[in-house]
């Protein structure tokens, strides 16, 4: 990969959206840093399930405490995130010339 398309990428966790070309489906430039928040979560979460001594228990609390924390994070974006994904969604399905009507 070029270094102009490595400057195009936006990093998953460390998005620089003024550098970056954002897909239409995100409905918000926030979007790329709260799906980073969410990697680094997701991330995090793992390497603490992969510890030998996770099953002992001493890690629940910080585990707790930072899923808090993260919700109330992420909190104010869920409505911005519902909204991409249904709009990616509808960009990944094929439009239907007939019309989605359900019959009984």
């Amino acid at each position: 990969m070029s270094e102009a398309n490595d400057h195009e990428t936006l990093s998953q966790l460390s998005p620089e959206v003024e550098r970056a070309r954002l897909p239409r489906y995100y409905t918000s430039s926030d979007i790329p840093h709260v799906l980073a928040h969410v990697r680094f979560m997701d991330e995090f979460c793992s390497a603490v399930d992969e510890r030998a001594d996770a099953s002992e228990g001493k890690y629940d609390e910080i585990l707790r405490l930072y899923i808090q924390m993260a919700s109330g994070v992420l909190a104010p974006y869920a409505l911005e995130l519902a909204r991409s994904l249904i709009s990616l969604e509808d960009t990944c399905q094929p439009s239907s010339t007939s019309g989605d009507v359900a019959t009984d």
